[in-house]
């Protein structure tokens, strides 16, 4: 004899959480994850915190004090694991949100450097998660066979071979907070604050190209440059005062200042005693373009890749290559 052990709003968590969580591991590489990462892993711990309060207030199955009744002691190990890792990885998450990108809740209390820190961590994470996932499916199979009972089946209907009372639905206000559980996505994710620049750097810089913003390159390399009058074969003319200006601000927020993610790349992978003048032959710049089939066309043309390139953010979730002008 079978009963429904597994209530509605437990399994809809259970396969809610299997699929978000799925969907923002392979949403996960960093040129191509576009919003649905960030969306689909709050979901993920949208739902995680439903668990939580449904293992308060829910079905007598489905509560904590009947955790241990109704798992065998793996299953409760692997489940709580599960619910562990979902957690780490939401606040790695979101502190590499805040570090490397300046968004979300943690946009300007985490460093550029420690965000990328924690990107190995988080990235560690999901990979625990894969290894939890194999072995989780290897232990419903195997404990499928040994019982002779689909338990996949289980969690889908609800039943499993076992008698004792039916449990009783208290479906309206769960499925509502299963609902709800997107809603969470509405946490901060403020756009990084553009670097307010000196007005001399948009006239003098932006009237020949894009008004490149400084952490692009090291100090040194916009002190050597902003002291020569030759810019590239070009006469730089700028007065004194001007030159004085635009070299103190560009200094203090060069590659070396690790203000933002590409700057910490930048400033790792330049050569100590380097004193490059273009940004296109930066390390950095050639092996994040390798892929870009750029062709014969300028290396400066920023912008007609990268919309947010004015702001001088360059988020490759927002780049389009395919969709640039030709020359």
């Amino acid at each position: 004899m079978s009963t429904r052990t597994w209530d509605l709003p437990l399994r809809l968590f259970h396969w809610g959480l299997a699929a978000s969580a799925v969907a923002a591991f392979l949403t996960g590489d960093e040129l191509t994850r576009g919003r649905a990462h960030v969306v689909l892993g709050t979901l993920a711990v949208g739902l995680v915190a439903f668990r939580f309060g449904w293992g308060v207030v829910g079905e007598p199955t489905s509560r904590w004090r009947a955790f241990t009744r109704v798992h065998t002691l793996p299953a409760a190990l692997s489940a709580v694991t599960a619910l562990a890792l979902v957690l780490g990885l939401a606040l790695t998450g979101v502190l590499v949100l805040g570090g490397e990108e300046g968004r979300g809740p943690a946009a300007g209390l985490v460093s550029a450097p420690m965000g990328i820190a924690v990107h190995s961590v988080h990235r560690a994470l999901a990979w625990a998660g894969v290894a939890w996932l194999a072995v989780h499916l290897a232990g419903v199979a195997k404990q499928s066979w040994a019982e002779r009972r689909n338990l996949v089946r289980a969690m889908v209907d609800g039943r499993k071979g076992v008698t004792g009372p039916a449990v009783r639905l208290r479906t309206g206000v769960a499925v509502a907070l299963v609902a709800a559980a997107p809603l969470v996505v509405a946490l901060p994710d403020r756009a990084p604050a553009p670097l307010q620049r000196p007005v001399a750097w948009d006239r003098e810089c932006g009237d020949c190209h894009l008004a490149f913003p400084p952490d692009l390159l090291p100090a040194r390399s916009w002190d050597a440059m902003l002291a020569s009058e030759d810019h590239f074969g070009e006469f730089l003319g700028l007065d004194p005062a001007t030159a004085d200006e635009l070299r103190a601000w560009a200094t203090a927020h060069g590659a070396d200042a690790g203000e933002t993610e590409h700057a910490v790349r930048i400033a790792a992978t330049v050569d100590a005693n380097a004193l490059p003048q273009r940004i296109t032959t930066l390390p950095w710049w050639e092996g994040i373009h390798a892929a870009v089939p750029l062709g014969d066309e300028p290396r400066t043309r920023c912008a007609d890749c990268h919309p947010d390139a004015e702001r001088g953010s360059f988020d490759a979730r927002a780049a389009h290559p395919e969709d640039r002008r030709e020359t």
